[in-house]
């Protein structure tokens, strides 16, 4: 158990260490003598400073220690601190309770009906909560806490769910706009570097060196010989190549 050094309240402190010799059944004798070993700092002097032969058991040792650090104790609240206990706008019920509970442990002459009322007076009335305890109005604290506890772990289950759902999403939609920028900036490059094909052995000046039955490109001329599919033949002569002019 831990050591007593007067920051702490005395009779939390006493209650302790009653436990722990009752439990192993300690003689009063060795009770008085072990008790030093859990003060320190200045209870520890106060105990040096006790005269020899003065305590006859270990009931009149409590009480000279109770009386000497009485100062040290925590005071106790009143019940009706709890009706100041209220769930905040935007505050979950997880949070609401567990402030609750902490204020209920400095509070003395606990009723427990009157705690369900104050409980229930506190929570934040818009509280989706609120809906299903108009369904089924607990009648104890224990009822109102497995209500509680169910509707906080489905709630909990609900958010982990969700924030997977939308972690995934926000994933392939960095996915998809990684690829869409991507395919566009190869579309603006391909764009910028491609260049008109040309043709092949013809200059933008050949077709006004075209003559019929030949053809010429800048200085090199090619005559054709071959029949032209479609050509009228000439009465007595070769067939007549027809230019696009004639």
């Amino acid at each position: 158990m831990e050591v007593y050094d007067r920051s702490k309240d005395p009779l939390e402190q006493l209650e302790t260490f009653k436990a722990h010799m009752t439990l192993h059944s300690f003689s009063g004798e060795i009770v008085c003598r072990a008790f030093p070993l859990t003060l320190k700092g200045v209870a520890r002097t106060w105990f040096g400073s006790l005269l020899p032969w003065t305590i006859g058991s270990f009931d009149e040792l409590a009480r000279l220690f109770m009386t000497q650090f009485m100062s040290s104790r925590k005071r106790r609240r009143p019940a009706t601190y709890l009706l100041t206990v209220k769930q905040r706008d935007g505050k979950s019920l997880k949070s609401y309770l567990s402030l609750f509970n902490k204020e209920c442990m400095t509070i003395d002459d606990q009723d427990e009906k009157i705690t369900l009322a104050v409980l229930l007076g506190g929570m934040w009335p818009r509280n989706p909560f609120m809906a299903r305890i108009a369904q089924r109005t607990p009648t104890t604290l224990r009822e109102f806490m497995d209500q509680a506890d169910g509707f906080i772990n489905a709630k909990d289950t609900l958010e982990i769910l969700t924030t997977s759902r939308r972690s995934e999403m926000e994933r392939w939609s960095k996915w998809i706009k990684k690829r869409l920028d991507k395919k566009e900036v190869t579309a603006v490059k391909g764009e910028k570097g491609t260049a008109r094909p040309k043709e092949k052995g013809r200059s933008p000046s050949s077709a006004a060196h075209w003559t019929p039955g030949s053809l010429e490109f800048g200085s090199r001329r090619e005559s054709r010989t071959e029949p032209i599919k479609g050509a009228r033949p000439r009465q007595g002569g070769p067939p007549v190549l027809r230019g696009p002019y004639d």
